[in-house]
């Protein structure tokens, strides 16, 4: 009897693993963010105006934008240099890539009905990938129609401020105000479509043989050069500038697109077996200040190329705003799932943790031109950096680590402190300057008036 139970319980479970063989891809790349790491910050994840993919498909915040996506769907069918304005090229063209769409979302279901009460198989190649309550949200038809009218709408938002010609935009004004929004939701998480989607739609709308491989990346980029809360914004304007490729073929949406241009130009490579160990944070910004490291802005495009050098350590600019955060939230926990030997934003917020923990740390920085903080105090900069690191993991290596080593050594130096005492103490103002100098005037008299009467 026993011997059946459990013969029962193995056939069991042996469903249910058989049933999720097909469920997770290893071509995965929009994943939905655990509610740990959401918690508190719900605001930085989900999109505020307008949603893109499956994850918030018909979410009631969301449906003011739906009539804006109708709008530009039809712009972008009609617009003037559009060669395929029939809308069966892009739904077949959804169509024909499916399954590998299906394989960018890590979503996960058990069963259930789609809003229709059809019954869904565990064969369903729809089903496999998505959480019962978006099975039940949207049918494949639905599913299609989605991904036509999103990606289109992605197209025609960047392509309207390119030097294509844009004159059948329209827009209403009951909806103008919320463009300025749209930017920050394109490039959270789970509000992306895979990016060989909105790729294929410019392809075969705008594509031309003649034209340079990057060229929908240098559009979209060109969109973003003037927001500063990207932290690879210098380096998008060197990209269109100099016309430099970004392989679209292995960039797997926008939010990845961002982390690309973060890393371009980057003093940075993956870690060896050898160096994992070597790891080493940096002092606070105050004590190597006192210490004699000098704090410098670096000049440089790439965010992520922090050097020390002779006693200067050289920081690029960091702005930090209202929406620096959100950014930076999603591509960390994004780092975390597909670069995990390459996770140089994460190391490079965390350098910059170490580096501030009060508010003369952040005062360090903000003289020295690395910390442009627009947040209002410096007490909200300190929540900033230890808030958002807060819930990604510290990796067995540090990519900031032999910086941090060379930088605590120089200020351990006993020379070097010595130095620094004297220029904090008594060169940090042009007259303590001036006393000094007139008391070593004053004592090399002195000493010259006792030698003249011991002579005599």
């Amino acid at each position: 009897m026993l011997d059946q139970v459990y013969d029962e319980i193995a056939i069991s479970m042996e469903e249910k693993v058989n049933s999720l063989s097909n469920g997770y891809s290893s071509k995965c790349c929009i994943n939905k963010i655990p509610a740990f790491i959401r918690k508190g910050s719900e605001e930085c994840y989900q999109p505020s105006v307008v949603s893109i993919g499956p994850i918030y498909y018909d979410h009631p915040s969301l449906k003011t934008i739906q009539d804006l996506k109708w709008i530009y769907l039809k712009n972008f069918l009609q617009h003037p240099s559009n060669d395929n304005p029939s809308l069966k090229d892009y739904t077949k063209f959804v169509r024909d890539h499916e399954s590998a769409i299906y394989e960018c979302f890590d979503l996960h279901n058990v069963g259930g009905k789609h809003d229709n009460n059809v019954e869904v198989t565990v064969h369903d190649p729809y089903r496999k990938c998505y959480e019962q309550h978006i099975v039940e949200q949207i049918r494949p038809d639905k599913f299609i129609e989605m991904m036509v009218l999103d990606a289109a709408f992605i197209v025609y938002l960047f392509i309207s401020n390119s030097d294509l010609d844009s004159s059948t935009i329209s827009i209403p004004k009951s909806q103008q105000g919320l463009v300025p929004y749209l930017v920050k939701d394109l490039f959270l998480l789970e509000n992306q479509l895979p990016f060989f989607v909105i790729q294929g739609f410019f392809d075969i709308a705008f594509g031309n043989p003649n034209d340079p491989p990057s060229k929908f990346i240098h559009i979209i980029l060109n969109n973003l050069i003037s927001i500063t809360s990207f932290p690879g914004y210098k380096v998008m304007k060197r990209v269109v500038d100099n016309k430099e490729i970004i392989d679209a073929s292995t960039t797997m949406h926008l939010l990845d697109l961002l982390r690309k241009c973060c890393c371009l130009h980057s003093n940075l490579s993956p870690i060896n077996r050898e160096s994992r160990k070597d790891k080493c944070y940096p002092r606070t910004a105050k004590k190597l200040s006192d210490n004699g490291v000098k704090f410098e802005v670096r000049e440089s495009e790439c965010p992520l190329h922090i050097t020390f050098k002779k006693g200067k350590l050289m920081i690029p600019e960091f702005v930090l705003d209202t929406d620096t955060e959100p950014y930076l939230r999603n591509l960390l926990y994004f780092e975390k799932c597909h670069y995990s030997e390459e996770d140089y934003i994460n190391d490079n917020l965390l350098f910059l943790d170490k580096l501030i923990d009060t508010i003369e740390d952040v005062e360090v920085l903000q003289e020295a031109g690395i910390l442009l903080n627009h947040l209002g105090s410096d007490e909200d900069a300190i929540k900033f950096f230890n808030n958002v690191p807060r819930n990604t993991t510290v990796g067995s290596h540090f990519h900031y680590s032999q910086v941090s080593k060379d930088a605590n050594e120089y200020a351990s130096d006993c020379w070097n402190q010595s130095k620094a005492i004297l220029r904090n103490k008594y060169f940090h103002h042009p007259w303590a300057i001036i006393s000094v100098i007139a008391a070593i005037i004053l004592f090399i008299l002195s000493l010259l008036q006792t030698i003249s009467g011991f002579t005599k």
